[in-house]
Order: C-alpha cells, then structure tokens, then sequence
C-alpha cells in the first residue's frame, strides 16, 4: 500500500507538472497574440490618422508666410476622386485628363513628379552636365475654372538647379527635397529652398556618401528614396543598386 500510495502521488505530481507547463504556455501565447493584435490595431490607426491627414490635406495654409510645401511626407497628396457622390447612386465620374506644356527640355528624361497646389516638382536625368536635375514649374493658370480652349495650357518655371548628377527619385519634406543621385560619389542630396513664401533660389544643402561594406566593393547608384517621421524622428530609406 505504501508503494502504490507513492506511485500515485508521483503520478499525480507529473500531471501538475504538466498542467502547470501548459498554462504558462497558453499564457505566453495569449501575450504573444495580445502584443501582435495591438501592433496591429496602433499601425491601423496610425494609417487611419495619415489618411485623414491626406484628405484634408489640400486646404489652404492657415499662415500667408507658409509655403506650399507639406510638413510631411513624400505620400501623394491629390488624387481623383472615383468613389461619385455617397448620398446618391450615380455612376463614378470619369476623370478629367488635362494637358499641361512644361518649360523643360524634351530631351531631358524625366524621372519623378509630386505636385502641391499650384506647384509641380519635376526631377530629371540628364545626359548632358550642365542640364538641371530638378525643377519647379507653377501650373496654377491651367487649372482656372470657366476657360474653354482646344490648346494644352502652359505653365512657368519657377526655379531649377543643377545637383551634378542626375535625379532618380525624391521625398519633398517641408522646405527641403531629399534626392537619389544618380551618382557613386555621394548617392543622397540635400536640396533646400531660400524662398519663404514660394520655392525658389534652390540651394544644395548637403550630400551624404553611403559607406562600402568592404573596401573594393564599386559604390552604387541611388535609385528609390523615401521618407518617413514617426514623432520627433525622421528617418531617410535609400534603394540603390546591386552591390557589384
């Protein structure tokens, strides 16, 4: 009696031992689950306030001495509404393609464009030095209402500027536009405006050279760029090419 007593007390100690290992695995599970399910929930609601951000984004700037530019982000800030009225059930509205004449070279390729208000940023990459790699044109008058004409509206050069290399892509970011070079010598340029009320005398800030992860490596081009602030901390994505 005495042996079977102990065998049944060890027998019941080893399913306590594994009720016990069982719950404490449920339990990190569910934090697990917890944790996820709450990253998930925070990013949602950040998209959710970005979005809100965008859609009333295009109101006008509640300073005179604030440009056109945005605080924030290379996010696009405009686009064509093919949702049609909510309170209705008509057919979404077709959008309207409009023509626009730039002042720039149509031998130079353009690489990138973000638009704000009346203001297009065009960046460039040219086969020829000395051409610009970036351009600010004032489309303003080709958007007035009431105008009926069978011709593509024209635009006006506001500013450009010749970085050196070329321009693969760029992040407009308040007063300044962060630019992939199209260069092994440095691969982001820093480019800032002057101009308080409007974006002109464009300057070249700074230039950063990615370092090479081992000394005989061949440094790439930039090609992609991209920006985000999460709070107080801004934070620059750079693509480039393959490593040779």
């Amino acid at each position: 009696m005495r042996y079977r007593g102990s065998y049944s007390m060890r027998i019941e100690g080893i399913i306590l031992v594994d009720v016990l290992l069982a719950m404490s695995l449920a339990a990190f599970f569910v934090a697990i689950f917890s944790s996820a399910f709450y990253s998930v929930e925070h990013s949602f609601e950040r998209a959710h306030e970005r979005m809100s951000a965008l859609v009333t984004g295009d109101t006008e700037p509640t300073s005179p001495s604030l440009p056109i530019y945005v605080p924030v982000s290379n996010m696009p800030i405009c686009s064509t509404d093919f949702t049609g009225s909510t309170s209705t059930l008509l057919l979404a509205p077709s959008p309207m393609v409009k023509i626009i004449h730039l002042p720039i070279s149509s031998t130079i390729p353009l690489t990138h464009l973000e638009v704000r208000k009346d203001m297009a940023f065009i960046s460039g990459d040219s086969s020829i030095a000395s051409d610009p790699d970036l351009f600010v044109v004032d489309i303003g008058g080709s958007w007035q209402t009431g105008i009926v004409s069978s011709e593509a509206p024209t635009s006006s050069l506001v500013s450009s500027i010749d970085t050196g290399p070329g321009i693969s892509s760029f992040a407009l970011v308040g007063k300044r536009i962060f630019a992939s070079a199209a260069s092994a010598a440095a691969q982001l340029h820093v480019v800032s405006f002057i101009g308080t009320s409007s974006p002109t005398q464009p300057l070249i800030e700074d230039k950063y050279k990615l370092p090479l992860p081992y000394a005989t490596a061949t440094p790439p081009y930039a090609t992609a760029i991209s920006f985000e602030l999460d709070k107080s901390v801004a934070e620059i994505y750079l693509g480039t090419e393959k490593w040779d």
